[in-house]
């Protein structure tokens, strides 16, 4: 081969030996770069997978009744630049969250509504957007299984966030025993009443309980569990009401058992509520139907009936539910719900309880009959209560929001009161980690 044709093939060999390097960068290139993944939403580590592996398996139930496509949850106009202003101030701590809400979604924290269905429909959206609402609470008719219940809390909070930036407390009655709203058909545990636990004798199985229970409802969005029952029943039991739903009738059995309960389910960042302050052991009456009226002396009260709630207090409790009785010792004319003696001179600057004040439902016929309703819903908040429970209409709901809303407009009382409450709400999401702010 002459020295013309080895130059010619050694540029051919030079020519092939560039496209080939550049086939392989490109090649190298496209594996190598990094993968465009979809969006995860992080998951708390107070969401973890259960312990228990019969209820971890949430994807496995069967499936849950169909749910109506979600509608879209960003507000426009005015109710955006509010919702954007506290998701902003949200980084600067509760404080400047309370200053930068405005009245109405400060009293929308204070309305908890139940509502019908499986799933969340229009109407009650509607309701949570329109009426900054803080708070549900499920019943069993919302409940089919846990798939449906992770979906339907889902829903809830997809809106509440939407409003204002803030979740909203999820809440149901999950005791044990006859009264829970998450049943064995849907896939929970149901534990035994209060009652046949504290006769075991058994206090790990108290702990194990409210454990459980608390790690179960936060792995399906619920976080906030209207229990344990802290009455002390001292009427026959033939005649009692709250019956085994308590611990007994020993003080000291509710104090050390209730505690304990308090202590577990909160581990799980899921509120516990003691309830009926301050005790619903002492009468026959029911007050879902009427108001019933205890006539013990103050001694009795403080030493039997109280002494679990005041332990429950130093033990820290998130929340408390006043009850539907007049305590003639305390105050001779208004229930508990209904009187600042009890909530705020009782409870609040002799016992210190920083915490929750949650109505028991304000459609019960101790608190409604004989009474304006709207004068009951000014009348509690006035008083001390945080949280107005109202399981009723939409109408009803709508009412007690603009009930409290034109109050707060026209009383100074009322407005901080409103303010007050709005901002232990906010700590106390925070505190269990449903909401976050850097105090």
């Amino acid at each position: 081969m002459d020295a013309f044709s080895r130059k010619i093939t050694l540029g051919l060999s030079l020519f092939t030996g560039v496209i080939l390097l550049t086939i392989v960068g490109i090649q190298r290139q496209k594996f190598s770069a990094p993968q465009k993944r979809p969006h995860l939403t992080p998951t708390p580590s107070s969401l973890r997978p259960l312990a228990t592996p019969l209820h971890s398996n949430i994807e496995g139930m069967p499936e849950a009744p169909t749910a109506e496509a979600p509608t879209s949850v960003s507000p426009g106009g005015d109710a955006y630049r509010e919702a954007d202003a506290i998701q902003k101030t949200a980084a600067g701590g509760v404080e400047q969250t309370v200053a930068a809400m405005t009245l109405e979604q400060r009293a929308g924290q204070m309305i908890m509504i139940g509502f019908n269905g499986l799933v969340l429909d229009k109407p009650t959206r509607h309701l949570i957007k329109k009426c900054h609402v803080g708070g549900v609470i499920l019943f069993r008719n919302n409940v089919h299984n846990l798939k449906q219940v992770s979906v339907l809390t889902r829903q809830v909070q997809e809106v509440a966030r939407g409003e204002t930036g803030i979740p909203a407390l999820v809440a149901t009655d999950q005791e044990g025993g006859r009264i829970v709203r998450l049943g064995p058909s849907a896939g929970m545990p149901v534990f035994d009443s209060n009652r046949k636990l504290a006769r075991a004798g058994d206090i790990s199985a108290v702990q194990q309980a409210a454990a459980v229970t608390g790690e179960n409802l936060r792995a399906v969005g619920i976080n906030m569990n209207l229990a344990p029952v802290l009455d002390v029943v001292t009427t026959p039991r033939r005649r009692g009401v709250i019956g085994d739903r308590s611990f007994g009738s020993d003080p000291q059995l509710a104090t050390q058992w209730g505690g304990e309960y308090i202590r577990e389910l909160q581990k799980q960042n899921v509120i516990a509520t003691a309830k009926h302050f301050p005790g619903h052991g002492a009468t026959a009456v029911d007050s879902h139907l009427s108001l019933p009226v205890v006539s013990l002396g103050d001694k009795e009260l403080q030493s039997t009936h109280i002494a679990p709630f005041r332990a429950a207090v130093e033990n820290g409790v998130g929340a408390i539910m006043p009850a539907h009785i007049v305590y003639e010792a305390l105050d001779k004319k208004n229930p508990a719900t209904l009187s600042r003696r009890v909530l705020q001179q009782m409870l609040r600057d002799e016992m210190g309880f920083e915490g929750l004040v949650i109505s028991d439902s304000m459609s019960m016929g101790a608190i409604s009959k004989g009474r304006k309703w709207e004068d009951t819903v000014v009348a509690s908040v006035r008083s001390g209560v945080d949280i107005l429970l109202i399981p009723g209409t939409p109408q009803k709901q709508q009412r007690a929001f603009r009930t409290l809303v034109k109050a707060a407009k026209s009383d100074p009382v009322i407005a901080t009161r409103v303010e007050e409450s709005a901002r232990r709400i906010l700590q106390t999401k925070q505190r269990f980690a449903i909401w976050e702010a850097n105090s």
